[in-house]
């Protein structure tokens, strides 16, 4: 296709958030579209008026000017103030751009799968389900004729999209790995446990709770300080990334799975799956040694498996929105 008829793409989500998995996966999408070639913007998950997000209103309420300003404004200033992560290739779309667009029909639209309905009134939309529709807010309201991607086969698998909407057989599995995360430089004590609620919040704590350190609300760099000095990382969340990172600083990392989950049910891979214990008590009897080493290579062979995958993601949406 020639350079100058291809699609741009639009990723909308929130700002960046070193902690916040799903939004590094969206930054990082776009991170590796631009240095790919192709042309991407991050564009701000805007919260509009009346509880919901849609560019429609703005066209709707055309006709009063101060509404339609004060609307543009609210816009214009969650683009100016929105955070990335400076050392990727990624910017934010102008707001007039975004505004007098007509549909954005000249761009791709990627939604992660959180976000219901279309709120950027976009012709070519395209979802990335990083779990299973409707999870966490209960609804999901996909349009017709949208092209849907999963970030890994555990999710969407009993999911069917709505009419001329079709889920993709290949996977868009983007991850990174914080450099900050990976063996201490020298030996020393470990002591105390670490402990993760985030998506799991509700599940009953079986750690040792005394001195156990929450590492929810720290940052990247507090949290990776913390793994290289306990004993032990416990993630009530089944599929944070911190319970691989926990591996990268040679931290036994477990996993406390829910009802009707088991350890392949967000990790297919049963080499990965294994890769962590599922109890306080299985602990002791793993070879941590071997997980390590696992969690290492995974982190050295990702950056070449985002390429492909990214890749794979462009030829479909060009051709299926050409």
């Amino acid at each position: 296709m020639n350079k100058m008829k291809r699609k741009k793409y639009l990723i909308y989500c929130w700002p960046y958030n070193e902690i916040v998995g799903g939004f590094i996966v969206l930054h990082k999408i776009c991170d590796i579209l631009n240095s790919t070639g192709e042309i991407a913007y991050m564009c701000p998950a805007c919260e509009l008026p009346e509880g919901r997000s849609s560019i429609k209103r703005i066209f709707h309420s055309i006709l009063h000017p101060i509404k339609t300003l004060h609307i543009f404004g609210r816009i214009f200033l969650q683009c100016t103030r929105y955070r990335l992560n400076d050392n990727w290739n990624c910017k934010v779309i102008n707001p007039f751009r975004l505004i007098f667009s007509n549909g954005l029909k000249n761009y791709i639209v990627l939604y992660p799968e959180l976000v219901s309905e279309n709120p950027l009134n976009a012709r070519n939309v395209t979802r990335i389900l990083m779990h299973n529709p409707g999870h966490f807010t209960k609804e999901t309201n996909y349009g017709s004729g949208e092209l849907l991607f999963r970030f890994s086969n555990s999710f969407a698998r009993e999911f069917t999209p709505p009419a001329k909407s079709i889920i993709s057989k290949s996977l868009l599995n983007v991850g990174t790995t914080p450099d900050c995360f990976k063996a201490p430089t020298s030996q020393i004590e470990r002591s105390g446990v670490a402990y993760a609620l985030r998506k799991g919040k509700g599940k009953k704590l079986v750690h040792e709770t005394n001195d156990a350190i929450l590492i929810d609300n720290l940052s990247i760099q507090e949290v990776a300080e913390v793994f290289k000095r306990v004993k032990m990382f416990v993630s009530y969340d089944p599929i944070t990334a911190f319970s691989r990172y926990a591996l990268l600083c040679h931290c036994p990392s477990v996993i406390i799975l829910g009802e009707n989950e088991k350890e392949t049910t967000f990790r297919p891979d049963i080499d990965e799956a294994m890769m962590y214990a599922y109890s306080i008590e299985d602990v002791d009897k793993k070879d941590w040694d071997k997980s390590y080493r696992q969690a290492e290579l995974m982190a050295e062979n990702k950056n070449r498996r985002n390429e492909e995958s990214v890749q794979n993601y462009i030829t479909e949406t060009q051709s299926f929105f050409a």
